[in-house]
């Protein structure tokens, strides 16, 4: 039976000492690409694979990160670009993710009936190096509490927060969209805000902090510049039933106001504008002839049969920003991060004229 690889066979084979390849397999210490290169090929060969056991011994951290989300759906950041953000940037350290979910008896989005707290068992026993909280609605207070008091460097992502989090710059977003419609001859702009929802879920989204940062970045533009604003409140959502029967409803709201004698020149929309683009279609107007529409949207890939200018949560970089700023806190645990807001990106496709 051949011996189990080692250290040293590989720093023999690649022809360098064993701390070159300890700091190779750590990702942690500066190692030239060629030299690398070599070092994991030389591991390949001999069938070396790093032990995490003997990791944690030589540099008491284990390699994983945790990443905990909501079981309740659209209460956590699940987009495909945001999870590659953070998927790259945790290979590109050599560090490992470990997915679980919290969930505490008091969500009111959870089973009233759960017997005890789940707590996930890498929080209990401290078993990654730092978290990932990816819970941006609805969080309980005993699941904050439980957190705040682990005693494991965290980074909340998409929550506005004093320290150590990672989020999208809304209002921002909403001042430069109203911006680039004010710079475009638009002056009677109405701000259109998602429609409210009388369901648990909805009225923990309702609560995010982005519904008022946009709204008042579009204020902050418009008073800037001098010229009233005009929000509309679209009528609540039904209580519940099929995705067609709440994007009908939508609609319908959305073709009344267009179909109002003081309807606006401009529309900005607070989540997707795609609807306002319908809805213009089916009162009449051409766009960008005789309405202006400007979306900031939550899906920076979105229906590409249907173009608009929009702003677009950058989620990539929020992805990879959440795992550099929990790095980061891992270094320096006594250090908090301050906040890292980032801009969202700006897509134009002629709704604007």
């Amino acid at each position: 039976m051949n011996p189990t690889p080692t250290l040293h066979d590989v720093a023999r084979l690649a022809g360098v000492n064993e701390a070159t390849v300890s700091r190779a397999f750590s990702r942690r210490a500066p190692v030239a690409a060629k030299t690398r290169e070599r070092i994991f090929e030389a591991a390949r060969r001999v069938g070396y694979r790093p032990s995490m056991a003997a990791r944690m011994t030589r540099t008491g951290r284990s390699g994983l990160i945790g990443v905990v989300r909501s079981p309740v759906g659209g209460h956590s950041v699940d987009h495909p670009s945001f999870l590659l953000g953070l998927g790259g940037e945790l290979h590109r350290r050599g560090l490992c993710p470990v997915g679980d979910v919290l969930s505490v008896p008091g969500d009111p989005d959870m089973d009233p009936a759960a017997p005890a707290p789940a707590v996930p068992r890498i929080i209990r026993e401290h078993l990654a190096d730092g978290f990932l909280i990816n819970y941006a609605f609805g969080m309980p207070e005993a699941a904050e509490r439980l957190l705040s008091g682990s005693g494991v460097p965290a980074i909340w992502i998409n929550q506005l927060r004093e320290q150590n989090c990672v989020r999208p710059d809304d209002r921002g977003a909403a001042a430069e969209a109203t911006a680039y419609l004010l710079g475009r001859g638009c002056r009677d702009i109405a701000y259109v805000a998602a429609p409210a929802s009388s369901s648990s879920a909805g009225a923990s989204r309702a609560e995010h902090f982005s519904r008022a940062a946009r709204e008042r970045g579009y204020r902050d533009a418009m008073s800037a510049a001098g010229v009233p604003a005009r929000v509309e409140a679209l009528p609540p959502l039904p209580p519940a039933g099929a995705y067609e029967r709440r994007l009908g409803h939508v609609l319908r709201s959305h073709v009344a106001l267009l179909s109002r004698r003081d309807r606006p020149e401009a529309v900005l929309c607070e989540a997707d504008g795609r609807v306002m683009l319908a809805a213009a279609s089916e009162a009449g107007l051409r766009v960008p002839g005789e309405l202006a529409v400007f979306g900031i949207d939550n899906d920076p890939g979105g229906d590409v049969r249907i173009a608009m200018d929009r702003l677009v949560v950058p989620f990539w970089a929020m992805g990879r920003s959440a795992v550099e700023e929990v790095c980061g806190l891992i270094e320096e645990p006594d250090r908090p991060r301050p906040p890292v807001v980032l801009p969202f990106e700006f897509h134009r496709a002629g709704t604007v004229a």
